[in-house]
């Protein structure tokens, strides 16, 4: 396994350096080559591999996010019991557990009726689980501030109302169904069995900093892949006046370093 890292500011030629890169593995008749970006860029992603290659298709190489990868992986190894519940699914199960939990809730009784709260409760429940937060642990720390007496009881209220909204959800899921975190925490689980990930060679570009759920993938990719490119949106020159911009990526490239260096 070899790690390699591409670190430049925004706009320095990074995600052009992949493209090459992906160029010349190409040309050396190289297989099982995969281009990592974040979900969004997916289609563009591809489309630009294309257009900067001059390539007819891309049919050597895969653009794949994590959830793609995980979807692939799946349709390798198999073994999901689960149903997997897009983004319109979540929202249309929050609005119906919203309902019947309604009359339990404090600080978010009234405002949980608006269409906007549906979007901003699903991108919370998703930051825990990317984060390894658990109801239980909310639960835990709310109960802590509420003793510590140095809060207000809004926050306590809004803590509360979201560890119940939470535990709602979980439940609903738990053995029936999967979102895009749950499918990462099934693909590290089943990474081991594939054959299309051993010997690969992997790019990632474009994310801004991995959270534990991604991390866990990378570790994995450490031990299976051949070759591992990851770049960093991090200024390389010292004494920069604006380096505290890049803080986020510098500790994101810290902790997949310290991580690859439990495997050197």
């Amino acid at each position: 396994m070899d790690i390699r890292y591409l670190m430049g500011r925004s706009g320095s030629g990074k995600t052009m350096q992949v493209y090459q890169q992906i160029g010349e593995a190409l040309g050396r008749g190289e297989d099982r080559l995969i281009l990592m970006v974040p979900e969004q860029f997916t289609l563009q992603a591809e489309r630009d591999l294309i257009h900067k290659l001059n390539l007819p298709g891309i049919l050597d190489v895969e653009v794949l996010s994590f959830t793609r990868l995980a979807h692939k992986i799946f349709n390798e190894v198999g073994g999901l019991t689960q149903t997997h519940i897009n983004e319109q699914g979540k929202h249309m199960i929050l609005r119906r557990l919203l309902e019947d939990i309604r009359d339990q809730l404090s600080v978010y009784k009234t405002v949980s009726k608006q269409s906007g709260f549906i979007d901003q409760i699903n991108q919370l429940l998703s930051d825990f689980k990317k984060h390894d937060i658990t109801p239980a642990q909310i639960r835990l720390i709310t109960d802590q501030l509420s003793k510590s007496g140095h809060v207000s009881g809004l926050l306590i209220g809004k803590l509360n109302d979201t560890a119940l909204i939470y535990e709602a959800f979980q439940k609903y899921f738990q053995d029936k169904y999967m979102d895009s975190e749950d499918s990462i925490n099934a693909l590290v689980e089943r990474m081991d069995q594939s054959k299309y990930l051993l010997g690969a060679r992997i790019w990632l570009d474009g994310f801004d900093y991995f959270p534990p759920q991604n991390l866990r993938v990378l570790e994995k990719l450490l031990l299976m892949a051949r070759e591992l490119t990851i770049s960093f949106t991090i200024d390389v020159e010292q004494g920069s006046r604006d380096k505290d911009i890049f803080q986020v990526h510098a500790l994101s490239m810290q902790k997949v370093r310290r991580i690859a260096k439990e495997y050197h």
